[in-house]
């Protein structure tokens, strides 16, 4: 037994001698989270008593007490205070800034002239959205203000006019592309997917680019659209300017609105085979007549479709005159825009414009 505890010392000596040469060579303490130093006469009697008789005799010169949980609670508290910088730099980064038109690149430049010709630009403020640059400009046209939202490579994501109208003129847009912001799809459908294409048409009424559906293997009742996906209207006013390109069961087209999905919304639209113009709502994939007007217009020429709806009163017009007032609760929520043709109808849209109505 005696041996035992002879060894037993010996072991808590050699420890000891380690820790205090660690200390001296190293000029470090110990590896602790942090310290309190504290005078002899207020350790527990029975700290020293241990202490001595680990190592016997010497004298006694400093005294550390660690503090574990301090060290731990301080090391989360700097941890939460530089996530909260983090937090900080990544508030500050998506704040919007003025930027001098002298520091604006070039393509934007030329795909804002190009999206709303003329006028003057007033302001450009430059933002970071999900790690892209944006420029949000203001323009005046013949005083009326527009606003246009350009990626930094040129790209026209919206554009707005005075008194929250929205327009899409496709004319920043890429030729022989969908038009930025449509999705195509089709009702009552094979499959086969029109061809929706952004091409050039020197008779377009903002020249010089259309939004065009040029290829159609689609026949019967299949209805071709594309929606504008980020858009959501319940009462509005959505015209658009149409021309009949090709077809030989069907031509013409129109625009939708209040649009679920590819098979619930609203469309107007004008048929030159047919000489009418009708309001339908496609519910669940099947349409339905609401009211049909009389029309006899030229079938090459650019006209526009206008639809106002407020609540279930719906007004259509054809070129300015009011042919169709009906009311409907098919649909009473607010719902997508878009655009339509039906069959083999190959037909060019331009200026598709909304207007909320509060």
């Amino acid at each position: 037994m005696l041996k035992f505890k002879f060894l037993l010392a010996a072991l808590f000596i050699l420890l000891a001698i380690a820790a205090f040469w660690t200390m001296a060579n190293t000029g470090e303490k110990a590896p602790f989270t942090s310290f309190e130093g504290r005078p002899a006469s207020k350790v527990p009697a029975k700290v020293i008593e241990s202490a001595n008789k680990a190592v016997s005799g010497g004298e006694l010169e400093e005294v550390v007490k660690e503090d574990k949980e301090k060290g731990e609670h301080e090391e989360k508290d700097n941890d939460t205070e530089k996530d909260d910088d983090d937090e900080g730099k990544d508030d500050d980064s998506d704040k919007d800034e003025k930027a001098p038109l002298s520091e604006v690149p070039a393509k934007v430049l030329e795909s804002v002239n190009k999206a709303v010709p003329g006028g003057e630009i007033k302001e450009v403020e430059k933002e970071v959205e999900d790690g892209a640059v944006i420029y949000e400009i203001k323009k005046v046209v013949d005083g009326v203000e527009y606003e246009i939202e350009v990626t930094e490579e040129g790209v026209v994501k919206k554009i707005e006019k005075e008194g929250n109208v929205r327009i899409w003129n496709f004319n920043a847009d890429v030729l022989e592309k969908t038009a930025v912001g449509f999705s195509i799809a089709e009702t009552g459908g094979e499959g086969k997917l029109a061809t929706w294409q952004v091409i050039e048409d020197k008779s377009a009424p903002s020249p010089s680019n259309v939004f065009a559906l040029t290829k159609n293997e689609n026949y019967g009742s299949t209805f071709n659209l594309v929606i504008a996906d980020d858009t959501s209207y319940k009462n509005l006013d959505i015209s658009v300017k149409v021309k009949a390109v090709s077809g030989k069961e069907d031509q013409g087209g129109g625009p939708i609105w209040r649009a679920k999905d590819a098979d619930n919304y609203y469309i107007a639209r004008w048929n030159p085979l047919e000489d009418n113009f009708r309001v339908y709502f496609v519910k669940d994939g099947r349409r339905k007549q609401l009211s049909s007007a009389n029309v006899e217009v030229p079938s090459d020429q650019w006209h526009t479709i206008r639809i106002v709806m407020m609540g279930q009163k719906i007004d259509a017009y054809l070129n300015g005159e009011k042919l169709i007032t009906v009311e409907d609760s098919t649909f009473a929520a607010a719902g997508m825009v878009g655009l339509w043709t039906k069959a083999d109808a190959a037909t060019s849209f331009d200026d598709l414009s909304v207007i909320p109505i509060r």
